[in-house]
């Protein structure tokens, strides 16, 4: 069974909306019908599928967590995606709380005994805490899946490197500044730092020779982000910046990062 194959990005829905568990579960049987092997399949059906299951017994184990699934006769492969309630939804979960993470399986009705293995491999990485608010934190399908299959051991487990590296990014627009710094300060083992900085143009204007040029009344937002960061984190950094970059067209941001050669000691952030 191919997880990185059967998770689809296009099966990830988050930011949702749900008032009840009865629309969570259409929510669920309208996402997992985007995949090309429920194509025969009627979305009705599916959420019949998964109500019945949940009639007998529900899903949501606690902490936030549910994994609604059901079994499909003539499915030719497992379907997997998730949905994420931000503010939550009555599951009936076995702590009474709300539940704010849906990882959804549909399962070929002969495949019985890979069902069991999946849904254990999901619950195990889903019982730790630092796991699930990894993916609630999440604002990009692309990035939840990959954290996602992390999570759950495809790949491989990831070893912490003992080598760091510096983010030097510097930001001109103050639209996008929250959405980095959020972005920066959600990678693990990272010591980021912010400073007030001003760009070239904006020193200069202040000096004599070019006073006659200043607008004092002109703002001129301008941070600098510093942030150190595990070797092992570096590329998710490096991409989710990228992927912030191509959202804008007038970026006003730039970043590098570098090799450091030797560090110690710890900051509070």
């Amino acid at each position: 069974m191919n997880l990185e194959k059967l998770l689809d990005e296009d099966l990830i829905k988050l930011e949702a909306t749900a008032r009840d568990k009865e629309e969570v579960l259409k929510k669920i049987a309208a996402l997992a019908k985007k995949s090309k092997l429920l194509k025969d399949f009627e979305e009705q059906e599916i959420y019949e599928k998964l109500k019945s299951r949940e009639d007998i017994s529900t899903t949501g184990f606690g902490e936030s967590i549910a994994i609604p699934h059901c079994p499909l006769e003539g499915l030719s492969n497992f379907v997997i995606g998730a949905l994420v309630v931000p503010d939550g939804v009555d599951f009936n979960s076995l702590d009474g709380q709300p539940t704010r993470l849906f990882i959804f399986i549909i399962v070929p009705q002969n495949k019985r005994n890979q069902h069991i293995r999946l849904l254990s491999k999901f619950a195990n990485a889903l019982k730790n805490k630092n796991n699930v608010q990894e993916l609630l934190d999440c604002n990009r399908s692309e990035v939840f899946r990959e954290i996602l299959l992390r999570q759950i051991g495809v790949g491989g487990v990831r070893q912490k490197s003992e080598k760091y590296n510096q983010f030097t990014i510097i930001i001109q627009n103050e639209d996008i500044f929250d959405k980095v710094l959020h972005t920066v300060a959600q990678v693990k083992d990272c010591i980021p730092s912010v400073m007030d900085s001003e760009n070239a143009s904006a020193f200069l204007y202040k000096q004599p020779l070019f006073s006659g040029f200043y607008d004092k009344d002109e703002k001129q937002f301008s941070q600098l982000i510093l942030a150190v960061v595990n070797e092992s984190y570096a590329n998710d950094l490096i991409r989710q910046l990228n992927m912030i970059l191509d959202d804008y067209e007038d970026d006003h941001m730039a970043f590098w990062v570098q090799e450091i050669f030797y560090c110690n000691g710890s900051i509070n952030i």
